[in-house]
């Protein structure tokens, strides 16, 4: 099972966050990623560096580990200009980075709106990820694709995708692996799992059900701490 943490990006600046970086690379994590957010978590007046630029700047200033985004919101970007930016970025970081993609959930809708941006119905936010996973499909094939949902509509999606993540307990996630393997039946997908803490335990437990990916969050003042736990889980 591979190993990686979501970068600091609440109440962090940059040496915080390509600090991390470049400590799960030195590590030898396998990924590192970043949430779509335009404010803070759980307080929007909390300082958030934005998921794009900081993931650009990770990219250029590490060699080896896997980039990626848990997950864009396909209803705040713009999927022909997000196609060029991530074509870019495969430029910057060959073979190194993972486009994952969602569709916002109730949390997200006010924060949508106070920029400006719509929050479309439910069957319209599916429809759109569907959209983006077919321009890129078509546009960029070896780009991997990812989408991040539990719900059924986007695991509907998984024989589009590449991987599918699930953010939450480990039970939820047990939840819906049944639903996810139906769903790709027999094509191959990535089962990644993501949460803002873990145990030695839950991820062995992850593990034996058969995740491929464990992604833990981590803070600016806690992302050595994270990075030593998952290290020493791979070591195990």
């Amino acid at each position: 099972m591979k190993l990686g943490i979501i970068l600091p990006q609440f109440d962090a600046g940059p040496e915080q966050l390509l600090g991390a970086a470049r400590l799960a690379e030195d590590s030898g994590l396998d990924s590192v990623w970043v949430y779509d957010n335009l404010w803070g978590v759980p307080n929007r007046d909390r300082p958030v560096l934005e998921a794009w630029t900081s993931l650009a700047a990770v990219a250029a200033s590490t060699s080896r580990i896997t980039v990626g985004t848990l997950v864009l919101r396909t209803t705040i970007r713009n999927r022909r200009v997000l196609l060029n930016m991530a074509e870019s970025l495969e430029m910057i970081a060959p073979d190194r980075v993972i486009i994952g993609l969602g569709i916002g959930d109730s949390r997200t809708a006010d924060e949508q709106t106070a920029y400006g941006l719509d929050f479309p119905p439910l069957d319209e936010r599916r429809a759109e990820l569907e959209r983006h996973l077919d321009l890129f499909a078509a546009r960029a094939p070896r780009l991997p694709m990812w989408i991040g949902g539990g719900s059924r509509q986007v695991i509907s999606l998984v024989p589009k995708a590449d991987g599918w993540n699930y953010w939450g307990s480990v039970d939820g996630f047990q939840k819906r692996l049944k639903r996810v393997r139906e769903a790709a039946a027999g094509r191959p997908v990535a089962l990644s799992w993501g949460a803002p803490k873990a145990s030695v335990e839950e991820l062995q437990r992850l593990a034996d059900l058969g995740a491929d990916h464990a992604v833990v969050a981590a803070g600016a003042r806690n992302y050595r701490e994270k990075v030593a736990m998952l290290s020493r889980f791979a070591a195990r």
